[in-house]
């Protein structure tokens, strides 16, 4: 039989990666400013195009920032009310359409990398080499979010196969045990954790995870190929 892979899918690791994306928004707003006063004060053609095109990218980067963060609460909530494996499918389903596009944010924000480095070099006369490289980066990472959203996922996945079950650790490793070495497979409503023989465990954080019935359900199913407790023996009356 394949492995059964079921992704942990953390809602702490989703707000951390939106809080990054967040710190290179908020530079939209002084360049936002900075549009208006050009398109306000200064009559040079050039000048007012720079203007318009600041004005037009900040205010871009922040609606599709905005809509972003709206679809994630908006899909967090739905997941919360969704009960038994419907809300687990639900999830891996939510996250694999978003994780197979493209990042639309990224993608403006090295838009708007760009036009910084336009505004310095109409102001200047230099190009600001650094800025450049990272705008590319910005739009690289937007187009190819999809299939680095999808390798971060299987690296950390949860795999229950015929050899045992094995959970990916944050700097790469694996966490993996073969049936013969699980002791046990404990489940709470918020924790689970798996222990070995001699002495390895670890531990998932249901809690934190948008798809926690789908691990559940999976780990109960694992936990049911373990070697079944003996059956009490039935004596006869004498």
């Amino acid at each position: 039989m394949p492995d059964q892979i079921v992704f942990l899918l953390s809602k702490r690791r989703e707000y951390a990666q939106l809080l990054q994306q967040l710190q290179h928004v908020v530079p939209a707003l002084p360049l936002l400013m900075q549009g208006l006063t050009r398109l306000t004060h200064e009559g040079h053609f050039w000048s007012l195009v720079l203007g318009a095109a600041e004005v037009g990218i900040s205010a871009v980067v922040l609606v599709a920032f905005i809509r972003t963060l709206r679809g994630r609460l908006r899909s967090s909530n739905s997941e919360g009310h969704g009960d038994g494996d419907a809300s687990g499918h639900g999830a891996h389903a939510a996250h694999a359409a978003h994780a197979h596009g493209v990042d639309w944010v990224d993608i403006f924000l090295g838009a708007m990398l760009g036009i910084e480095v336009w505004a310095h070099w109409f102001e200047s006369g230099h190009i600001k080499r650094p800025t450049v490289l990272l705008a590319f980066v910005m739009v690289a990472v937007g187009l190819l979010h999809g299939k680095i959203a999808a390798l971060g996922n299987r690296r950390r996945a949860l795999r229950i196969g015929d050899q045992g079950i094995s959970i990916g650790n944050k700097f790469g490793a694996r966490f993996r045990l073969n049936w013969d070495e699980i002791a046990s497979i404990d489940i709470t409503d918020r924790t689970a954790s798996i222990a070995g023989v001699k002495g390895r465990s670890k531990k998932i954080n249901l809690a934190d995870l948008k798809n926690a019935a789908e691990v559940r359900s999976a780990l109960l199913a694992a936990r049911a190929r373990l070697s079944p407790v003996a059956e009490p023996e039935v004596t006869e009356p004498a």
